[in-house]
């Protein structure tokens, strides 16, 4: 069952003149991991959030604003500013890693270091938070 929807959403892919994608082609494997792994970063992100803030809605607010204000207002922004947190804004940088070809400055694996160093930092401060917070 798995296998022919796969078949038939690439068959309709090809239709409608979209590029498609098998696991045989040289990076789809790297992408599918990466995408795997990208979403792996933004939950303990969001627990790292979580813990910060004491509070799910609090965390909540923070992973929409990390994650979708911040990168839609990247465009808005004057000159170097604009172009360094769209290239290296964690969440736009996690998601070049699971590109099937890489388009903007940063290689998938450059870009998938940035998400996690990002997530390993907060989660640090997170952890850090806790310990002296709730000891």
């Amino acid at each position: 069952m798995q296998r022919s929807l796969g078949v038939a959403s690439q068959a309709a892919l090809a239709a409608a003149g979209l590029p498609t994608a098998s696991l045989t082609a040289p990076d789809t494997i790297r992408a599918v991991l990466c995408a795997v792994a990208y979403l792996v970063l933004a939950a303990v992100l969001g627990l790292a959030f979580g813990t910060l803030t004491r509070s799910s809605t609090g965390a909540l607010a923070i992973i929409v604003t990390v994650a979708l204000l911040v990168p839609a207002l990247t465009p808005g922004m004057p000159g170097v500013l604009g172009e360094i947190a769209g290239t290296y804004w964690p969440t736009t940088a996690g998601q070049s890693s699971y590109a099937a070809t890489s388009t903007g400055p940063l290689t998938p694996l450059a870009g998938l270091a940035v998400m996690a160093a990002f997530t390993f930092v907060t989660a640090l401060a997170a952890h850090v938070t806790l310990k002296s917070r709730d000891a």
